[in-house]
């Protein structure tokens, strides 16, 4: 699961871990590191829960023609029943997460992510070194598995 789903932050948006002297690498490694760490210390708790079932009444209607009685049954039809199932301890992991990449001296930030059709050849690589400090005009680019790294929009294809 890549850096791009480590919280919930609404469409378009991640969450970028930050340190002023650390290149992606070591954020991809603290990343990848505390993920472990949640998993492994706050397990999944799945809960099954189902929605009530219902159904409509049956009902019959009957017409008489000439002599020949012709009928129509109609409901009977079952909604709702529906299973679903969630994990109890998602926001506990994510809090143990955010913890523990603190805990590392990083920080995060929530930043809308680039349109990937935006991403010029040969950007991600340019961004594999030193980290950018949060800039509320940048936008996250995914450089490696777990880590990303900061553009500016003047770096982006721009669509006309």
């Amino acid at each position: 699961m890549p850096l791009l789903l480590v919280a919930a932050c609404g469409p378009g948006k991640s969450v970028y871990v930050y340190r002023s002297d650390a290149t992606v690498a070591e954020a991809d490694k603290v990343v990848f590191d505390c993920r472990v760490a949640a998993a492994r210390n706050v397990p999944s708790d799945t809960q099954v829960y189902s929605t009530p079932a219902w159904s409509t009444p049956v009902y019959t209607d009957c017409a008489s023609n000439r002599g020949r009685t012709s009928c129509v049954t109609s409901g009977g039809f079952t909604m709702g029943g529906d299973v679903h199932s969630y994990d109890a301890n998602s926001g506990l992991r994510a809090e143990y997460f955010r913890r523990c990449v603190e805990a590392a001296g990083f920080s995060l930030a929530t930043l809308p992510n680039c349109p990937k059709d935006a991403v010029p050849p040969g950007l991600r690589q340019q961004l594999s070194g030193q980290l950018r400090p949060p800039q509320p005009e940048a936008c996250i680019v995914q450089v490696t598995a777990e880590g990303a790294n900061l553009a500016r929009p003047d770096e982006l294809v721009q669509k006309r």
